[in-house]
C-alpha cells in the first residue's frame, strides 16, 4: 500500500492548486483576509464539480484527469498573472492565526490517518466497500455507462444501485479523480487520505465559518477551531466510520452556511460585483453539496428560507433578496445541472427506505457525543468498569454543560449570535423535534422516536457545536482568574481523556480486519496476498464464507475484482438487490477453485484456504458475528443454526465429512440442553449439552454430492441474559469440517 501520509500532503497541494483561480477572481473585498483558507475550500469544491461534469459527458477519469488538470493549471496562471500585476502576492502569506488553524487541520487529519499508519488497518465494512467500488469503476467508465455485475462481478452492484436510484456521487468522483492522479488502479489506496483531507477541510471551514460568517471574536473561533480537530465523537468517528460522503457534505453544508450569512446576499451593500462574486461563490458551493450530499439539501433549503424571511423582515429589501434568490437557484441548477435531477429523485427514493439501526443513546449519552466525552464503542462498559474515569468524565461534561448554560444561552451580550446561530440551525432543531417526539421507531414498535435519524441529525448539525463552546469558554475565561485557573484544568484534563478514547476507537474501529484476516501486525496486506496469489485465475472462484462474514467477503470480492466469483449473494443487503434474481445464489462451479474461511487453515491468506477435493462448510443463518480471543473464536447462534454443506466431487459420489467444534451454553444457563441434527430434513443425532464451559463435538456424516443443509436445532429455544441485546441459544468455538 502506497505511503498514506505522503499521499495526504500532496493532496492537500492539490485542492490548493485547484482552487487557487477561483479564489482570486471570485473572492470580494470582505472575504480576501482568508484568501489563502479559502483556496482550500474551492479546490475541492471545483474539482467535485469539474469531475461530476465530465463524468457526466461520457468520459472516464483515467481519460480525462489530465485535461482537467492542464485547463486548472492555465486558468491558475493566468490568475497569478492577474495578481502580479494588482500587486496581491502579499495578501497570500498566512497570517499566524491561520497557521494556527492550518496545523490544526494536519493535527485532525493525523487523527484520521493514525488507524491505517499504525494499526495498518481501517474499516471499510459499513460503506466504505460502496464508495470504493464505484470510485474504481469510474476510473474507466462514465457515469452513465451501465454497469453490470451478473453474473460473476459482485463489485459493479454498488455502480448499478447509484446509477438506479440516483444516489449522490460528489465525493466518488472526488475520490476517483485522486485516484487516477495518483496512477493508482484501486481507489482503496487512497481513500483513506480523500477522507482525512475531509477532516482537514471541516477545521479550515470551521474558521472560516466562525470568523466569516457568525463572525465571533478570534480566540473564540480559535477555540472553536481547536475542539473541532480534535472531536472523536462525531466527525472524527463519522469518518473513520466510512460515512465517506457525509464527512465532505459536512463540510460544504457548513461553508454553504458561512457564505448565506453573509450580507452581501440579502442587503444591497451598492457593490455589483461583489453582489455577483458572492452568488457565484455561493451557487459553486450549494452545487457541489447537492451532487456530493443530497441529504443535506433539505436542511439547507429550509434554514435558508427562515434566514431569508428574517432578512425581508429586518432590511425589507424584497427586490434584491427576490433578485438574489432567483439567480441563486438558477446558478444552482446549471452547474449541478444533472446532479440535481438525481438528487431530486433521490430525496424521494430515501424519504420511503429505512436505513441503519437503532441507537439506544439517551439524553446524556447524547450530551457526551456533542462535547466529544463519548468513547463510542463500549462506552456503557468501559464506565461501569472505570468508576473513575466516569466520575472525571462526568464532572468534565457538567462543567462544560454549565458553562455554555451560563456564558452563551444565558448571556444576553450573546444575543446576536444566538439568533445567527439558531437561524441556520433551525431545519436541523425542527426536524429534530419531529423525529424526537412524533415519529416512531423503526426496530421498536411500542417506542417513539427514529433512533437512526436523530442520530444522523446530531452529526448533520455539527457546524454549530464548536461556535457555541467557543464562544462559552471564551466569555468564561474573560470574567476572572479564578476562571482562567479552571478553563486551564478543564483544558488539562480534557485532552488527555480525549486522546485515550481517540486511541481505543481506532483500535476498536481496526478489530474488524483483524479479526477478518487473521493477522494483527499488517492486516491489510492479507487482502493484497490474496489478490497477487490470484490474479492470474482464470478460473471462476468459489467463495465459502459464513453469513456473518458478508463484509470480510466484500472487500475479498473487491481485491478479486477481476476474477470471475460464485457465491451466496442473497445473505448480503448490499449486493443482492441490484444482482438478478437467478444469480444471486449461484450453486459453486465445480469446474472452478473453492477459497473457504478457515482461521485454522495451516495455508491460508485472509484466513481463506483454498480447499481441493474434500468438503466445504460455512454457516448461512442462526449464528452471530465472529468473536475471538488469544485461544480460541466461536460464533453466539439463535439457537436454529443452518449450515450448508458443498461436496465437490466430479464423480458424483458421496464423502464423509467430519465436523469437529466445542458448544457451549449462555451464562447463567444452568442445566444441560438438547440440540438436534438435521441433515437434509432428516434427524441424524441428539447432542446433549452441559452447562460446562464447552462439550467437544466430533460429528461424522454421509455428505451428498453437490449442495446440502446441515442443522442445528435447539429444543428449548434461545434465552435472554441482562445486559446483552441479542437471544442467545449456544455458541460454535473453532468448527472446522473435514
Amino acid at each position: 500500500m502506497p505511503n498514506q501520509l505522503l499521499i495526504f500532503l500532496l493532496l492537500v497541494v492539490v485542492v490548493f492548486i485547484s482552487g487557487y483561480w477561483l479564489t482570486v477572481f471570485l473572492l470580494g473585498k470582505k472575504l480576501r483576509d482568508y484568501k489563502f483558507l479559502f483556496t482550500f475550500l474551492l479546490g475541492a469544491v471545483w474539482l467535485i464539480l469539474i469531475s461530476s461534469w465530465v463524468s457526466y459527458l461520457g468520459f472516464s477519469m483515467k481519460d480525462s484527469y489530465l485535461y482537467m488538470l492542464l485547463v486548472t493549471v492555465i486558468i491558475d496562471i493566468i490568475a497569478l498573472v492577474s495578481e502580479i500585476r494588482n500587486k496581491r502576492l502579499r495578501e497570500w502569506i498566512p497570517g499566524k492565526y491561520q497557521i494556527i488553524v492550518l496545523f490544526c487541520g494536519l493535527i485532525s487529519s493525523l487523527i484520521i490517518l493514525f488507524p491505517i499508519l499504525y494499526f495498518k488497518a481501517f474499516n471499510p465494512y459499513t460503506d466504505g466497500f460502496t464508495y470504493i467500488s464505484i470510485a474504481d469503476y469510474l476510473l474507466n467508465y462514465s457515469y452513465f455507462q451501465p454497469a453490470d455485475p451478473n453474473p460473476y462481478y459482485p463489485w459493479l452492484t454498488q455502480m448499478k444501485l447509484y446509477q438506479d436510484a440516483g444516489y449522490r456521487m460528489g465525493a466518488q468522483f472526488l475520490l476517483s479523480f485522486m485516484t487516477a492522479l495518483f496512477n493508482r488502479e484501486m481507489s482503496l489506496e487512497v481513500y483513506m487520505p480523500v477522507t482525512a483531507l475531509s477532516q482537514f477541510l471541516l477545521v479550515v471551514v470551521m474558521w472560516l465559518f466562525c470568523k466569516e460568517g457568525i463572525k465571533i471574536p478570534t480566540k473564540a473561533s480559535l477555540i472553536a477551531v481547536f475542539f473541532t480537530a480534535i472531536h472523536l465523537s462525531i466527525p472524527i468517528n463519522s469518518a473513520l466510520w466510512g460515512f465517506y460522503p457525509q464527512a465532505f457534505g459536512v463540510v460544504l453544508g457548513a461553508a454553504a452556511f458561512m457564505l448565506f450569512l453573509n450580507k452581501d446576499i440579502w442587503e444591497d451593500s451598492g457593490r455589483s460585483s461583489d453582489r455577483w462574486k458572492m452568488l457565484i461563490l455561493t451557487s459553486l458551493v450549494s452545487a457541489s453539496i447537492v451532487i456530493t450530499y443530497s441529504e443535506y439539501v433539505p436542511f439547507i433549503a429550509l434554514s435558508v428560507l427562515f434566514l431569508l424571511v428574517f432578512h425581508l423582515i429586518v432590511s425589507k429589501s424584497y427586490k434584491y433578496v427576490f433578485s438574489n434568490v432567483v439567480g441563486l437557484i438558477i446558478l444552482i441548477s446549471i452547474l449541478s445541472n444533472l446532479g440535481l435531477i438525481k438528487a431530486i429523485g433521490a430525496i424521494r427514493h430515501q424519504l420511503g427506505v429505512v436505513v441503519g439501526w437503532h441507537i439506544p443513546y439517551d439524553l446524556w449519552q447524547y450530551l457526551l457525543l456533542v462535547l466529544s466525552l463519548n468513547p463510542i464503542y463500549n462506552a456503557n462498559s468501559i464506565f461501569l468498569n472505570h468508576h473513575l474515569l466516569f466520575f472525571v468524565v462526568s464532572c468534565l461534561a457538567s462543567l462544560l454543560l454549565f458553562i455554555v448554560l451560563k456564558y452563551f444561552i444565558l448571556n444576553r451580550d450573546m444575543a446576536q449570535y444566538r439568533r445567527q446561530i439558531f437561524l441556520v440551525a433551525s431545519s436541523f432543531i425542527l426536524m429534530l423535534i419531529c423525529f424526537t417526539f412524533f415519529a416512531d421507531n423503526p426496530w421498536f414498535s411500542d417506542k417513539i422516536g427514529h433512533s437512526w435519524n436523530i442520530h444522523k441529525i446530531i452529526q448533520y448539525m455539527f457546524f454549530i457545536f464548536p461556535p457555541i463552546i467557543g464562544l462559552s469558554l471564551y466569555n468564561f475565561w474573560n470574567k476572572s482568574k479564578i476562571n482562567k485557573f479552571i478553563s486551564t484544568f478543564l483544558v488539562l484534563g480534557y485532552i488527555p481523556i480525549v486522546l485515550v478514547f481517540t486511541y481505543h476507537f481506532s483500535l476498536m474501529n481496526t478489530e474488524q480486519m483483524r479479526t477478518y484476516t487473521g493477522n494483527n501486525e499488517n492486516p491489510i496486506n492479507e487482502y493484497y496476498k490474496l489478490m497477487d496469489t490470484y490474479k492470474d485465475e482464470k478460473k471462476p472462484i468459489n467463495l465459502a464464507l459464513s453469513t456473518d462474514l458478508t463484509k470480510h467477503r466484500q472487500m475479498i470480492a473487491y481485491f478479486l475484482k477481476n476474477n470471475k466469483l460464485v457465491s451466496d449473494w442473497s445473505d448480503d443487503g448490499y449486493i443482492s438487490g441490484s444482482m438478478s434474481a437467478e444469480n444471486r445464489n449461484l450453486s459453486f462451479d465445480s469446474k472452478g477453485i473453492t477459497l473457504m474461511f478457515n482461521q485454522h487453515a495451516a495455508n491460508k491468506i485472509a484466513n481463506m484456504e483454498l480447499v481441493t477435493g474434500k468438503v466445504i462448510s460455512n454457516f448461512i443463518s442462526g449464528v452471530y458475528g465472529l468473536e475471538k480471543n488469544e485461544t480460541q473464536s466461536w460464533h453466539w447462534s439463535s439457537g436454529d443454526v443452518k449450515i450448508n454443506v458443498f461436496n465437490p466431487s466430479v464423480d458424483n459420489e458421496k464423502k464423509i465429512a467430519r465436523f469437529i467444534f466445542s458448544v457451549g451454553l449462555p451464562p447463567g444457563v444452568a442445566e444441560s440442553k438438547a440440540i438436534d441434527v438435521i441433515y437434509n430434513g432428516n434427524h441424524i443425532k441428539e447432542l446433549v449439552i452441559e452447562p460446562t464451559q464447552s462439550n467437544p463435538i466430533d460429528l461424522s456424516l454421509e455428505i451428498d454430492p453437490g449442495e446440502s443443509q446441515l442443522e442445528l436445532i435447539m429444543r428449548s429455544g434461545p434465552v435472554k441474559i441482562a445486559g446483552e441485546d441479542r437471544e442467545l441459544g449456544f455458541s460454535i468455538i473453532d468448527f472446522q469440517s473435514q
